[in-house]
């Protein structure tokens, strides 16, 4: 009886961490949904993603929940399309999607309109989502547009171009747009100004001026109002945005303290998310681990910050979120058994558990265990659900036994794993082709010809099985598998 009020329980998380409530999401296929919006005439708003990803949960708890974008989003045919379902990973390659989450408003003749981000707040997410009804051209025709209205100005501004794949020089566009955009828009000018700062400050050939950005990045971190909209990219990146805009000592040390007060603010501002506030951190443990005399108080304040993240952190979506954030960030400060113990603790508690057991796998591996390393992959793997998810897990698990050298059982897991693959019609496709080149990468290393043999028999045995065993056998080998 105990065993199945838990299977219900957790079956019954799955199913409200899967599908959102309180959207009308479609209820039929993805061919449909495109056929049914160009019939109706209907935008589509369309979501792919997983239920273990941590920015997936992000956005259905703080945006597929609010009342005003749940408002909006009936004027849309709503497809959610989970990574794991039938063919998801065909349809991902088509949408130009590969990471978790991609959210996009497409024409109803299927012109994409708008990319989301992931870091803007439910009220921005409503605000894009019913402008972008509006347009009727692609946005790559809108980035052509000389003279773009403030609503558009703010679509290009926030539109996540990081995962456009067709637009090569990023930098290039970014200058363009930031030195085009009105000065009145103040919150879409920063959202260029770090996406351009965060592509110059990598470009090692550039010579662009430096100091007009240094003065419009100083307006962000001196007004709390806008910076907490970009609590994440100025955690993370702000300090090394700081030391690239900034050529002498005092200037650097002066806008160091300006940002370290600002995120102090922010580690405690209730009215960004739990996983902000613990983000907010990330700044504060970079200078530590550069000067080691800083760690041991940064270690005690961040232990503080998790213990409270932990006890605010309460329903799934949002522990599964800002609980991966504070597990890679204690991993990160080398308070590894707190790591370790976090994570476990996780187990019981996760909508995906076997997310954590991942974490567990990487936690062993730095303090130097490779069989617990190997033991927590392998459980990974065996937990996971969902044939994309499944393959990403369990090729995880092969690459880190080669790796090992560990051959002893390599042959039986790795037919395990592929025969589980080619069951599914997207076995080639999206995530899953790009599990197999790293694979492949990975058994490049071995230097073993009666190993890669028995690997390639593998392959052509798990390929006879199917009706199509040629088109099998071809990809295989296009991957260099065979």
């Amino acid at each position: 009886m105990k065993t199945l009020i838990l299977f219900l329980l957790f079956t019954s998380s799955l199913s409200i961490a899967g599908v959102p409530k309180g959207v009308d999401w479609h209820k039929g296929s993805i061919e449909s949904a495109f056929k049914l919006a160009k019939e109706q005439n209907k935008h589509l708003f369309l979501y792919w993603g997983a239920i273990w990803c941590p920015p997936c949960n992000h956005i259905k708890k703080k945006v597929f929940t609010n009342p005003s974008f749940q408002k909006e989003v009936k004027n849309f045919l709503a497809v959610y399309l989970d990574g794991d379902t039938d063919r998801a990973q065909i349809w991902g390659e088509k949408l130009k999607a590969s990471g978790y989450p991609t959210m996009l408003v497409m024409s109803p003749d299927g012109k994409e309109l708008m990319r989301f981000p992931t870091s803007v707040n439910a009220k921005k997410y409503t605000e894009l989502l019913r402008t972008s009804k509006k347009r009727k051209i692609s946005i790559e025709d809108l980035l052509k547009k000389k003279r773009p209205t403030d609503e558009e100005w703010s679509q290009l501004a926030f539109y996540s171009w990081g995962q456009n794949k067709g637009i090569k020089d990023k930098l290039g566009l970014y200058e363009k747009l930031y030195n085009k955009i009105p000065l009145r828009l103040k919150e879409e000018r920063a959202a260029l100004l770090l996406s351009y700062i965060g592509k110059l400050s990598k470009d090692k050939k550039s010579k662009r001026l430096k100091t007009p950005l240094g003065k419009d990045f100083e307006k962000i971190i001196n007004q709390k109002v806008l910076a907490r909209k970009f609590v994440s990219t100025l955690a993370y990146s702000g300090g090394s945005y700081i030391d690239f805009l900034y050529d002498d000592i005092e200037s650097r040390i002066r806008h160091h303290s300006k940002l370290k007060k600002l995120l102090d603010e922010l580690s405690n501002d209730k009215s960004i998310t739990v996983e902000e506030r613990l983000f907010s951190l990330a700044y504060e443990m970079n200078l530590a681990l550069e000067d080691e005399k800083l760690l041991p108080a940064f270690q005690k304040k961040l232990l503080l910050k998790v213990k409270e993240t932990d006890k605010e952190a309460k329903d799934g979506y949002t522990r599964q979120d800002a609980m991966s954030t504070a597990i890679w960030i204690l991993k990160k400060s080398k308070l590894l058994k707190e790591a370790k113990s976090y994570a476990q603790k996780e187990l019981s508690k996760s909508i995906a558990p076997y997310y954590f057991m991942s974490y567990l796998a990487s936690i062993e591996k730095d303090l130097g265990n490779l069989e617990g390393q190997l033991s927590w992959s392998k459980k990974a793997w065996e937990g996971a659900k969902g044939g994309s998810t499944r393959f990403q897990w369990g090729t995880s698990y092969l690459r880190t036994m080669i790796d090992q050298n560990k051959k002893k059982n390599f042959a039986k897991d790795f037919k395990s794993i592929i025969g589980e693959l080619l069951k599914q019609p997207d076995a080639f496709s999206g995530r899953n082709k790009k599990r197999l080149e790293r694979l492949q990468k990975s058994l490049a290393k071995l230097k073993d010809k009666t190993f890669n043999l028995r690997i390639k028999a593998i392959l052509l045995e798990e390929c006879s099985k199917l009706k199509d065993g040629k088109s099998c056998h071809k990809s295989f080998k296009s991957l260099k598998l065979i």
